[in-house]
């Protein structure tokens, strides 16, 4: 995928940085990153002092970004917790996910990796809610009743 450079004035080519630079953070697939990246390269090539500014605009913006991905992010802990104390999350994360307890604890916590926020896909917040309905089944099955 080709990006051109369509800009006339000087916030026109702000804007359209600002614009690359937004896909770009929402960019997935190596291809797509550099094809964006050679755009942003050009236009900091053909415009240094106008890009300076932008890098200025761009740093507020995407530390507000950063902050809404975050609030979204945190949304799976918030709701569960009431029950945080009591579960080994990198337990779960091992036996039911394959994965490490970082790993879960970057998704519950909104971690930034790799200059993202890291948050579950649906896929995984529903296969988290069928592991939190399997505990829950195997806490109601147990019977501590000793019977002689």
């Amino acid at each position: 995928m080709t990006y051109s450079i369509n800009a006339k004035t000087m916030d026109d080519i702000k804007s359209q940085y600002i614009a690359l630079r937004k896909e770009y953070l929402n960019a997935t697939g190596t291809g797509k990153r550099n094809g964006i990246f050679r755009e942003l390269s050009k236009l900091t090539e053909q415009y240094p002092d106008i890009i300076d500014e932008a890098n200025a605009e761009w740093e507020v913006i995407e530390k507000q970004i950063l902050e809404e991905e975050k609030e979204k992010a945190t949304v799976v802990r918030d709701r569960l917790e009431p029950i945080l104390p009591f579960l080994s999350f990198a337990y779960i994360s091992k036996e039911y996910f394959g994965k490490s307890g970082s790993w879960m604890s970057q998704r519950l916590n909104g971690l930034i990796v790799n200059g993202q926020v890291t948050r579950f896909s649906d896929n995984e917040v529903t296969k988290l809610q069928e592991v939190l309905h399997d505990i829950g089944h195997k806490l109601l099955d147990i019977n501590l009743t000793i019977t002689e």
